[in-house]
């Protein structure tokens, strides 16, 4: 049974580089969350925030260093999950490591349960999500024992650069913008400075995740990320200066290069997919000047995947 999740996070992802657990207490990914899996027999990977046994649950954890725990608490609930065609079987209160939550347990599919838990405070929030067999109540009080174990290590500092997919053998202009990182985002700006939107200066943003069969090639990847970023921010391709396969970092990857408009400002556009066996990994980048368009190009000259 493949588990799918159309509900919850904008990807639930499935297991590579993994490791097998016992019944112990382990640190969550890209996370400052630790858990105690709700099996013995779990797998947990280096690079995405997942705790998984095939065919029986993936539990994603996906903390968001950002305030709005509020405002996103209401907009999970029953009426929401119904609107999208899901029925919900429990909507409740739950407190974790002295933070307090909502549980909220649905019919995904005919072959999936699912049950989202939130909680936060002013500072963060985290979403903690898991897909099992349908109707496995065993199972289901295995999960919520779980999450009750979870706690919160505030004064951790999360090794992004160990969660990263890949490296770079030589320092560049464009660093980790930590604070503003989460499991399925990743900043690169000018000297990692976090501004009020990093978006209006160069930047490198990455997403990564499990090759799970989603996409058939490097291009098929690439294509759908950036057609989903040229479409949001209404660019105009004024220019195609590549367009087609590259080798980077010793790898065939699929790239897209070309001049765009892009609020009447005109920028470079550098896309590139890579889908490696055991996962994919997508980069964005975005060039306001020539020196900028250097320094990217180092930046990908430059990388080694893991």
């Amino acid at each position: 049974m493949k588990l799918v999740t159309q509900y919850l996070l904008p990807a639930l992802f499935l297991l590579s580089a993994t490791q097998l657990l016992s019944q112990e207490r382990v640190n969550v990914s890209g996370t400052r969350i630790s858990i105690v899996p709700p099996t013995k027999d779990a797998r947990l990977s280096n690079h995405y925030s997942v705790i998984s046994v095939p065919d029986s649950y993936e539990l994603s954890v996906v903390e968001f260093p950002v305030s709005g725990f509020d405002t996103k608490i209401q907009e999970i609930d029953s009426s929401a999950y119904v609107k999208r065609g899901l029925e919900v079987t429990r909507e409740s209160k739950m407190t974790v490591d002295g933070y307090t939550g909502k549980l909220i347990r649905v019919r995904s599919n005919i072959n999936a349960d699912g049950v989202q838990f939130i909680f936060g405070d002013s500072t963060f929030y985290v979403m903690i999500s898991t897909l099992f067999t349908r109707g496995d109540e065993v199972l289901f009080k295995q999960i919520i024992d779980s999450y009750k174990s979870i706690r919160v290590n505030t004064s951790k500092k999360i090794n992004w650069n160990q969660f990263l997919v890949f490296e770079q053998k030589v320092p560049n202009k464009f660093k980790l913008v930590e604070e503003e990182c989460f499991p399925f985002k990743m900043i690169f700006s000018k000297e990692g400075t976090n501004k009020d939107s990093v978006f209006n200066d160069s930047y490198i943003w990455v997403q990564q995740f499990p090759n799970d069969g989603d996409f058939r090639n490097h291009q098929e990847l690439m294509t759908h990320f950036l057609m989903n970023y040229l479409t949001s921010s209404k660019a105009e391709i004024l220019n195609v200066i590549h367009d087609g396969k590259s080798i980077l970092a010793g790898v065939e990857v699929y790239q897209f290069i070309a001049e765009c408009k892009v609020r009447n400002l005109t920028i470079q556009v550098n896309a590139v997919g890579y889908l490696a066996p055991k996962y994919a990994v997508f980069f964005q980048c975005s060039a306001n000047d020539k020196e900028d368009v250097l320094e990217i190009e180092k930046f990908f000259k430059n990388l080694k995947f893991k």
